[in-house]
């Protein structure tokens, strides 16, 4: 355990960040998940909807500072060009 005050500050800051992040996390594999379902059963409306939620998911995991820029624009390009390849 810490002895210094802002060590156990900063412990209980971490904390409360890795908390908020895993949700922000749980919630965008969970849409990710749902997406590839509907890609896989060819399932055009369902999977549109999924795609425009979970691109929204992923640029708000952005703003909580959950994810990286370049992650997350690279899971909004392999998700565009699965749905463009579904529907081709």
């Amino acid at each position: 355990m810490a002895v210094i005050k802002s060590r156990e500050k900063q412990i209980r800051k971490t904390a409360k960040a890795r908390a908020s992040n895993n949700v922000v996390r749980k919630k965008l594999k969970t849409s990710l998940k749902k997406f590839h379902n509907a890609i896989d059963e060819n399932n055009k409306e369902e999977a549109l909807t999924l795609l425009n939620t979970t691109i929204s998911l992923l640029d708000r995991s952005i703003t909580k500072n959950a994810h990286n820029k370049n992650y997350v624009s690279r899971q909004k390009s392999s998700l565009t060009k699965a749905y463009n390849a579904m529907s081709a």
